[in-house]
C-alpha cells in the first residue's frame, strides 16, 4: 500500500511515468522552477522513451501554464468525445453544457484573444438573454477555477485561451508518424491513435454551426486513421481478423470506395472470392442507383483482378528485419497470443473467456499480457491489471483492488453509479473511495457471514459485467500464485458468470512451488470444471527464436556457437536469455571469437553479476526496497533509509539504468524490480539479523506515514514487524496482527484473517490466546471449513481462563459448526452447555444470541415448549438491549413452534420477525422468516398457492441475504414446487444438478430431499433404479444424525420399495418407523408414509401415529386414504394444490370402485388423473391405470373412447 506523500516528493528523473501520454505529467519540485518544456524532452530521452520525448516537446507550450502547489501544471483536453479536460490523470470538472461549449470557442481560437460578442453569438446566437455579459463574465470564471489560472487570460474586450494539448492534436501526430512506418509498427501507432476516441468529436457541442466544420474534419480523419490501419493490417497478413469490422464500416459508410476495397481483398485472401464479388456487385448497384456514376477505378480494376485471381492479390511475404520486428523483442508466443486474440473476439462478441498463463518464473506469462493488453486496447477495449503481491502484507482482495481503482478514479460520477447499482454499499466495503465519492450511500445490510460475502461476490460480478456492457474490458489477475484465498474464491465466482459477458480475464501463476498452494490448486481445480476456462502453458524459447530475441534486444546478428550456448544454458527461459545477453553485451563478450563463449549457470549467478555493476550504496538501497516487496513505495523507502530524497533519486536513476528497477505505470509514488527473481535474489541474500532490522525499519517508517490511515495497512504493518521478531517485541506484532485479522474478517476474508491470526498465535503470549483461538475457530468456520478442533481448543482454553461469556460464545461456534454437518445430537449437547454458561449472567448481546440459537435448534428438534420458552427469553433480553436482528431471530423461532403446535398465531410471530429484520437490514433474519412462513403456509395451512408466492419473493432475497449455502435451500423449494405444479422436466434439471453437486464434494442436508424427489418421479416411469436414489436419501438422512431428514427418506424408501414389489425392505423400513420411540410424524412424510402403509397392510399403526400429528390437510389427506376414502382425499391434495399426490389418490380411488364393481366411478377418477401422468411421463402409472381400464366392461371403455 502508498503511503501519504509529501508535496515535491520526486526528482523529474525518477518520477517519470510511462511511455506516451503521461509520460509529460512531470512534478518538479521548487528548486528547479526555472527548468522550462526542454526538461521534459530530457527527462523523456534520459528514460530511453522517444514516444514520450517527441510528445514532451509537442507539448512545451502547454508547460508555460503554470504551477500549483510545488508542481508544474499540465492539463490536457479531450475533445475527441464529450469535452473533458484532465490535470494528471484526474477529471477535472467543467461544468454545464454551455461552460464546455465556452472552452472549446476558445480552443479552436488558441493563443488568440476572442472577443465577448462573438463568444455571446457563439453561446446563445441571435437571441441572447440580457444577462448574457454577466452569465459568460461567471463562465470565465468558473472555467478559471476549473482550470490553472493562467490558462484563461483577459485580452482587451475578450479572452484568451494559452496553447492548451488536446487529445485532437496527438491523433493527429500519431497519424502523421504512422505514415512513415512499417507495418507492424503502423499498425500500431494507429490502434494508439484511435484508442484517444471515446466517441463522436466535440460530442457536446457537434450541432453547433461553429463547432461542424472542425467536428467533420475530425471525423474524417478518424476514418482515414482506420482506414490506414486496416491496411496495415492486411499487409500483415490479417485478413481473417479484419473481415467482420470491415462487413460493419462498410454497412455505415456503404460509398466510402477504399473500405469496400479493403473488404473484399480480405474475403478474397480469406477464401472468400464469392462473397468478395458480392460486396463490388452491391457498391455498383449502389453507386448507379444513388449516384449514376460507375465504380472509381481502383475499386474496377480490383474486382478484375478478382476474377482473374491475378497471384498480386495474395499476400506478400514479409522479408528482412521488418519481418521479425516484434516489439520489445516479442517472440516464439505467436501461437499462445492467436489464441487470447481469439478469446478477445469471443467476448467482443458477448461470451466471455478465462484464460491461465502457466509457466516457471521469467517464462514470459507478463509479456504475453502485455502484448494482449496492447492489442486490446486498440480495439477499443478497457483495460483492469491487477498484480497479486508476493512479499507478504498485502491487503485482502488486493488484486482486485489494484484493477478496479484507476477505473473508479477515471469513470464519470454518474456513469459509475449505474454500473454499480444495487451492489454499491457491499462493495464500498473493500473500496472504501466510493463512499467519498457518494456519501448518501447507504450502509450494507446485516448479514450472516457467509451471506454476506455471497452478496459482496455478486456485487463485484455484477459491476464488471455491466462495465463490460458498455466497453469490453479485459481483466488481468498477474502473480496468482501469491493471491490471498478470498482473492482466488471471488475468482471463482465470477468465472461462473463470464459465459454471457464482454469480460476476458487473464490470470497468470508460476506452476513452480506456488505460495498458497492449498488455496490456489483448490481453485483452479472449481475453475478447471467451468466451460468458460482454457490453461496455456508456457516452456521455452526453441533456438531459432533465441536468435531473434538477441537479434532484436542487441541490433546483433548472433553466431550459431552464441545461440548454442545461450539456449542450452537458459533452455529458452526468455528472462534468463535476456540477462544473459545483457551480461555479455555488458561484460563486451557477445562477439566474442571461440566455439562456446562461457557463460553463468544459473539465473542467480546473472543476477548477482549484474549486481556487481552497480555501488555499495544503490545495492543497499535496493537490499531495502527488496524488504518491501516487488513494488515499493518511495517515501517509505526514504523514511526507512534515512537518505536526503536526492541522493535516494539519484542512487534509484542507477537501478534504472541497469533496468533492474522501472515505474509502475500509473504510478508517480511507486518503483517496482523488473522482475520479481531480481527482489527475490537480493532478499534471500540477506543475512537473517540484517533482514529482520530492514523489516523493523520498514515497519516504522510505515508506522509513520500511515499514521492517519492505519487500517488500510495493518496487514502490512503485521507483516514487517512479525518479520522482524526477535529481537523486536513482539507486542507490538501480534496487535497488529489481531488487528489486521479482525479488519479481514470484516471485509468478508475469513481466510486471510485466519492467516493473520495465527500469525497473531504464533507470538502471543498465554493471557492472549485464548479469544485469538476463538477468532481463529470463527474465521475457519465462516471459510466453509470446520473449525472444531480449534473451537475446542479456545472453549478449553476460555474455561479454563475464567471467560464464562467466551466460552458460551465458543460453545454457540461449535453448536452451529455441528448443525451445518447434520450432528444433531452434538449440537443438543454444546447448545446446553452454552446456556449453562450464561446463565445468572449480567445479559449481553451473547446472552441473546445463545438463547435465540438454543431456541433454533429446540425448533428444528421439534421441541416446541423449549423452543418458545428459550425464545420468548432471548426475546425479552434483545428488546431490553434494542438487538433487533436477534429479536427477529427468536421470534422466527417462536412462530414456528407455535404453529406446529397448532397455534397459527405463530403465523403473526413469522410476519413481525419479518417486518423487523427488513428494517433492521439483517438478511439472515429476513430470509428465515420468510421461508418459514412458506413452510407453515404448505405444510400447517396446505395453502401451496401463497407458499409458493412467498417462496418466489425467497429468490428476490436471495439477492439481499444470499449465500450459496442458502441458494441451494432455494434449489430444492424450485424442485418441489416444479415438481407439485407437474414440471417434471425442470424438477429433475434441479435435482440432478443439485445431486451433482453433493456427489463432487459439496454437501448439503438438503440434499435427501432431492434424492427422495428423484426416487419418486423415478418410480412413477417404473425406472429400477428409483430404489438407489431413495436408498441414498435414507443413507444421508442417517449420517446427518437427524430425524427430520431420516423419517421422510425412510417413509419414500418404504413407498418406492413396496410399489416396486421389494416388501421385505418396505416392512423393515416401516418397522423402523413404527415400532421405535420416534418423533411426532411430519406433514412432509404423512403421505409417503401412508402409501407404504396401504401397500403392506399396515393401515392401524400407520394411524395410531397419525393422530398424534397437530391439524394439518396433509394430515387430513392422509387419514382419508387409510381409511378408503380417496376421492376426499384427492379433494383435499386439490385445495392444497399439489397435483401429484391428487392424481395418485384419483388413481386410488378408481382401483377400489373397480374391485367395488362401480365402474362409471372408477372411469370418472381415471379421467382426472391419466391425463396428469401422460403430461408428466409418468409411465407406470399410465400403464396402471390403463390395465384397469382393460378390466372395465366394454361400454365403460366404449365411453372412455368417445370421450378420447
Amino acid at each position: 500500500m502508498s503511503a501519504p506523500r509529501a508535496p515535491g516528493a520526486a526528482s523529474t528523473s525518477v518520477a517519470r511515468t510511462a511511455a506516451g501520454v503521461s509520460s509529460a505529467f512531470i512534478v518538479v519540485p521548487p528548486s528547479s522552477w526555472p527548468l522550462c518544456a526542454a526538461d521534459a524532452v530530457t527527462v523523456a530521452h534520459a528514460g530511453r522513451d522517444p514516444v514520450g520525448a517527441r510528445y514532451a516537446a509537442s507539448r512545451s507550450a502547454c508547460l508555460r501554464w503554470g504551477f500549483r502547489g510545488a508542481s508544474v501544471v499540465v492539463v490536457r483536453i479531450g475533445v475527441l468525445g464529450p469535452v473533458e479536460a484532465w490535470e494528471d490523470g484526474r477529471e477535472l470538472p467543467l461544468g454545464s453544457g454551455r461552460q464546455r461549449a465556452l472552452l472549446v470557442l476558445l480552443l479552436l481560437h488558441a493563443d488568440v484573444a476572442v472577443s465577448k460578442d462573438t463568444l455571446i453569438d457563439g453561446l446563445w446566437g441571435e437571441r441572447p438573454p440580457r444577462s448574457a455579459a454577466k452569465l459568460l463574465q461567471g463562465y470565465v470564471s468558473q472555467l478559471r477555477r476549473a482550470l490553472p489560472a493562467e490558462a484563461i487570460v483577459t485580452r482587451g474586450s475578450g479572452y484568451l485561451l494559452r496553447a492548451a494539448d488536446t487529445d485532437a492534436a496527438e491523433f493527429e501526430r500519431l497519424l502523421t508518424d504512422a505514415r512513415g512506418q512499417e507495418p507492424l509498427e503502423a499498425a500500431r501507432t494507429l490502434r494508439a491513435a484511435l484508442a484517444l476516441w471515446r466517441g463522436r468529436a466535440f460530442a457536446d457541442v457537434e450541432y453547433e454551426s461553429w463547432a461542424q466544420a472542425g467536428a467533420s474534419r475530425l471525423e474524417e480523419l478518424r476514418l482515414v486513421a482506420l482506414e490506414e490501419r486496416i491496411e496495415a493490417d492486411l499487409r500483415l497478413g490479417e485478413d481473417r481478423r479484419v473481415v467482420p469490422e470491415l462487413q460493419a464500416l462498410v454497412a455505415e459508410h456503404p460509398l466510402r470506395e477504399r473500405l469496400r476495397a479493403q473488404l473484399m481483398l480480405a474475403l478474397y485472401r480469406a477464401g472468400r472470392q464469392p462473397e468478395a464479388l458480392d460486396v463490388y456487385a452491391d457498391a455498383r448497384r449502389r453507386l448507379v442507383d444513388d449516384l449514376g456514376v460507375e465504380p472509381g477505378k481502383a475499386l474496377r480494376e480490383l474486382h478484375q483482378a478478382i476474377l482473374r485471381q491475378d497471384p498480386m492479390l495474395d499476400p506478400a511475404a514479409p522479408t528482412g528485419r521488418a519481418a521479425e520486428r516484434a516489439g520489445s523483442a516479442f517472440v516464439g508466443r505467436e501461437a499462445e497470443l492467436a489464441e487470447l486474440l481469439a478469446g478477445l473476439e469471443d467476448a467482443l462478441a458477448g461470451h466471455g473467456r478465462l484464460y491461465f498463463l502457466v509457466g516457471e518464473p521469467g517464462i514470459g506469462k507478463s509479456r504475453l499480457a502485455d502484448e494482449l493488453i496492447a492489442q486490446a486496447q486498440a480495439r477499443g477495449t478497457r483495460v483492469l491489471v491487477g498484480r497479486c503481491w508476493e512479499a507478504g502484507g498485502a491487503p485482502v482482495y488486493w488484486p482486485w483492488l489494484q484493477s478496479l481503482r484507476p477505473y473508479i478514479r477515471e469513470t464519470e460520477a454518474e456513469t459509475l453509479r449505474s454500473q454499480l447499482g444495487s451492489g454499491a454499499p457491499d462493495l464500498a466495503q473493500i473500496l472504501p473511495e466510493l463512499r467519498e465519492l457518494y456519501p448518501d450511500l447507504a450502509e450494507p445490510r446485516s448479514l450472516e457471514p457467509e451471506s454476506a460475502r455471497f452478496r459482496l461476490f455478486e456485487a463485484m460480478t455484477s459491476f464488471l459485467r455491466s462495465a463490460a456492457e458498455q466497453r469490453p474490458v479485459l481483466l488481468v489477475l498477474d502473480d496468482l500464485h501469491a493471491a490471498d484465498e478470498p482473492s482466488l474464491l471471488l475468482l471463482q465466482f465470477v468465472a461462473r458468470e463470464l459465459r454471457a459477458s464482454r469480460l476476458l480475464v487473464v490470470g497468470a501463476y508460476r506452476d513452480v512451488d506456488p505460495k498458497l498452494a492449498d488455496a490456489l490448486a483448490a481453485a483452479l481445480t472449481e475453475l478447471a470444471r467451468e466451460p468458460v476456462t482454457r490453461t496455456l502453458s508456457l516452456g521455452g524459447l526453441g533456438k531459432a527464436d533465441v536468435a531473434r530475441f538477441i537479434e532484436l534486444t542487441t541490433a546483433h546478428t548472433p553466431g550459431a556457437s552464441v545461440v548454442e550456448t545461450v539456449h542450452t544454458g537458459t533452455e529458452g527461459n526468455p528472462l534468463f536469455v535476456g540477462e544473459i545477453v545483457r551480461l555479455l553485451a555488458a561484460e563486451g563478450r557477445l562477439d566474442e571469437s571461440g566455439p562456446r563463449p562461457a557463460v553463468p549457470q544459473s539465473l542467480k549467478e546473472v543476477i548477482a553479476r549484474r549486481l556487481r555493476h552497480l555501488s555499495a550504496e544503490c545495492k543497499r538501497v535496493l537490499s531495502l526496497a527488496s524488504v518491501l516487496g516487488r513494488e515499493f513505495d518511495l517515501d517509505v523507502l526514504a523514511s526507512a533509509s534515512s537518505l536526503e530524497r536526492g541522493t535516494l533519486f539519484e542512487l534509484l536513476d542507477e537501478a534504472i539504468a541497469q533496468q533492474l528497477v522501472t515505474d509502475v505505470p500509473g504510478s508517480r509514488v511507486r518503483l517496482r524490480f523488473g522482475h520479481a527473481l531480481f527482489r527475490d535474489g537480493l532478499y534471500d541474500d540477506l543475512p537473517a539479523s540484517r533482514r529482520r532490522q530492514l523489516h523493523r525499519a520498514v515497519g516504522e517508517a510505515l508506522e509513520k506515514l500511515s499514521s492517519s490511515d492505519a487500517d488500510s495497512h495493518l496487514a502490512e504493518l503485521a507483516h514487517h514487524f512479525c518479520e522482524a521478531v526477535p529481537p523486536a517485541d513482539p507486542s507490538k506484532a501480534v496487535d497488529y496482527a489481531r488487528r489486521a485479522g479482525d479488519h479481514a474478517a470484516g471485509l468478508l476474508a475469513p481466510e486471510e484473517a485466519v492467516r493473520l491470526y495465527e500469525m497473531a498465535l504464533s507470538l502471543a503470549d498465554p493471557p492472549e490466546r485464548p479469544r485469538l483461538l476463538l477468532r481463529t475457530a470463527r474465521s475457519i468456520w465462516m471459510g466453509g471449513a470446520r473449525g472444531s478442533e480449534r473451537a475446542v481448543e479456545a472453549r478449553d482454553a476460555l474455561v479454563a481462563d475464567g471467560d464464562r461469556e467466551g466460552a458460551a460464545e465458543a460453545e454457540l461456534l461449535l453448536a452451529n459448526i455441528h448443525w451445518s454437518e447434520g450432528s444433531r445430537q452434538l449440537v443438543s449437547e454444546h447448545m446446553q452447555r452454552a446456556v449453562e454458561l450464561v446463565r445468572g449472567r449480567p445479559i449481553s448481546r451473547t446472552t441473546a444470541e445463545v438463547l435465540a440459537d438454543a431456541s433454533r435448534f429446540h425448533m428444528v428438534a421439534d421441541e416446541k415448549e423449549e423452543a418458545i420458552s428459550l425464545g420468548r427469553e432471548g426475546l425479552a433480553i434483545a428488546e431490553q438491549l434494542g438487538l433487533e436482528g436477534v429479536r427477529a431471530h427468536c421470534l422466527n423461532n417462536v412462530g414456528v413452534a407455535r404453529a406446529c403446535s397448532g397455534d397459527l398465531g405463530g403465523l403473526q410471530d413469522l410476519r413481525r420477525a419479518f417486518e423487523i429484520a427488513v428494517a433492521a437490514q439483517d438478511g439472515w433474519a429476513t430470509w428465515r422468516s420468510r421461508v418459514n412462513l412458506a413452510d407453515c403456509l404448505l405444510w400447517l395451512v396446505g395453502d401451496a398457492e401463497s407458499a409458493f408466492a412467498e417462496r418466489h419473493e425467497l429468490r428476490r432475497l436471495l439477492r439481499m441475504a444470499g449465500s450459496g449455502f442458502v441458494a441451494r435451500f432455494n434449489q430444492a423449494y424450485d424442485a418441489w414446487e416444479s415438481y407439485w405444479r407437474g414440471r417434471w422436466t425442470e424438477t429433475l434439471r434441479v435435482s440432478n444438478d443439485f445431486i451433482e453437486q453433493v456427489e463432487a464434494g459439496d454437501p448439503h442436508w438438503v440434499a435427501c430431499e432431492l434424492y427422495s424427489l428423484r426416487a419418486l418421479i423415478g418410480v412413477s416411469r417404473g425406472d429400477e433404479r428409483a430404489l438407489d436414489d431413495a436408498r441414498a436419501a435414507v443413507t444421508l438422512g442417517r449420517r446427518a444424525q437427524d430425524s427430520r431428514n431420516l423419517y421422510p427418506a425412510i417413509a419414500f424408501n418404504a413407498q418406492i420399495a413396496g410399489e416396486l414389489g421389494r416388501f421385505e425392505e418396505a416392512d423393515r423400513l416401516l418397522d423402523e418407523l413404527l415400532l421405535t420411540h420416534g418423533p411426532t410424524p411430519y406433514p412432509g412424510y404423512v403421505v409417503p408414509l401412508s402409501l407404504a402403509a396401504l401397500v403392506r397392510g399396515r393401515v392401524e399403526d400407520v394411524w395410531a401415529r397419525l393422530r398424534r400429528l397437530g391439524p394439518s390437510p396433509w394430515r387430513d389427506a392422509a387419514a382419508a386414504m387409510l381409511h378408503g376414502d380417496n376421492v376426499e382425499a384427492a379433494e383435499v391434495f386439490a385445495r392444497i394444490g399439489v397435483l401429484p399426490e391428487e392424481a395418485q389418490a384419483r388413481l386410488l380411488a378408481a382401483e377400489a370402485f373397480a374391485a367395488a364393481g362401480r365402474q362409471d366411478d372408477a372411469e370418472a377418477q381415471l379421467a382426472r388423473c391419466v391425463p396428469f401422468f401422460e403430461s408428466v411421463g409418468a409411465a407406470a402409472y399410465v400403464c396402471r391405470a390403463e390395465k384397469l381400464r382393460s378390466s372395465l366392461p366394454d361400454a365403460v371403455n366404449a365411453a372412455h373412447a368417445n370421450r378420447s
